[in-house]
């Protein structure tokens, strides 16, 4: 999980793009975030991260708590 709150210590945000440079640099593409994780961050991290990067090189999956 990508980012902090009071719940799950996660990684900070320089932390997770290391990870997802990594990630990318080892060939992966496809990337899985809900809006429940980290209570959002973990989605708001993904997408900063993808600023100024081609989104047809990427997919993206989400999911939506509906409680």
């Amino acid at each position: 999980m990508f980012g902090e709150d009071d719940v799950w210590p996660g990684k900070t945000e320089q932390d997770s793009f290391k990870i997802l440079d990594r990630f990318v640099s080892e060939g992966g593409n496809f990337i899985d975030t809900a809006d429940v994780y980290t209570r959002g961050v973990s989605g708001e991290i993904i997408g900063k991260w993808l600023q100024g990067k081609k989104e047809d090189d990427y997919v993206i999956v989400t999911k939506v708590d509906s409680a």
